[in-house]
């Protein structure tokens, strides 16, 4: 059995379930943390999340301020056998805090979270070129700390695409970002990954499909059953 810690989203969580049947098992999960806030914290004195009903969602909100999932990966290396990375809550940028630092936009910090004195930058948005700029920077450090900690190796991208068609064929379509344009982004940021010495898993793109019901309701980011099924298969091949 491979313990594994999932830095990501529902993308690689929605899939724990089938997890057994590929010999894995989860021992750790911090989401809605854009790598480029996990290497430029902000100081959590300009944020209230007391204000943040949900325990998960207070919880993963202190982390993304003060950056901590790299701390998380090296303070303990025996924790985990495999670290199972996927970027799809990337999917809506940053925001600079004026003060320093950077939050992730997955996180709602303007409906009453975020409280310093100045408003809180423009979004950096995914797709844009201070954005790409940003990411590899952080990557560069992501990487750095995880080789200097002697975890790199146990690092697999899970680089599920969107799906573009749900169960019936239908193309699909998102709120804040075309499936097709984040299949892009993904592409081009899986290669700087793959290029820095870090496993990439790739699913057959053929089964990536939207679930026409899913439990968080529909998104392509939410997948039919066969569609995690690939993803672990992909995944499984690399360990």
């Amino acid at each position: 059995m491979h313990r594994v810690f999932i830095y990501g989203s529902c993308v690689t969580r929605d899939g724990v379930e089938h997890w057994p049947e590929y010999g894995l098992d989860m021992t750790g999960y911090i989401a809605r943390q854009s790598l480029i806030s996990a290497t430029a914290p902000a100081r959590p004195s300009d944020f209230n999340t007391g204000a943040i009903a949900s325990p998960f969602q207070k919880r993963m909100a202190d982390g993304d301020i003060v950056g901590n999932v790299i701390g998380k990966l090296t303070a303990d290396p025996n924790a985990y056998d495999i670290v199972l990375w996927d970027i799809t809550d990337e999917r809506l940028g940053v925001y600079r805090v004026p003060s320093g630092g950077y939050v992730s936009r997955v996180v709602n910090y303007e409906n009453g979270i975020y409280r310093g004195a100045d408003k809180l930058g423009a979004p950096v948005r995914v797709g844009s070129a201070a954005h790409r700029e940003l990411w590899l920077g952080a990557l560069d450090t992501f990487v750095e700390r995880l080789e200097a900690a002697g975890v790199k190796d146990r690092v697999i991208l899970n680089a599920i695409p969107w799906a573009t068609k749900d169960e019936d064929g239908r193309d699909t379509s998102a709120q804040n970002i075309d499936p097709r344009a984040f299949n892009v982004l993904l592409q081009d940021y899986s290669e700087e990954v793959a290029a820095r010495g870090i496993q990439v898993a790739h699913p057959n793109p053929a089964r990536v499909l939207q679930a026409n019901t899913h439990k968080w309701g529909t998104a392509p980011f939410h997948y039919a059953p066969d569609t995690y099924h690939a993803s672990l298969e992909a995944v499984s091949a690399l360990l």
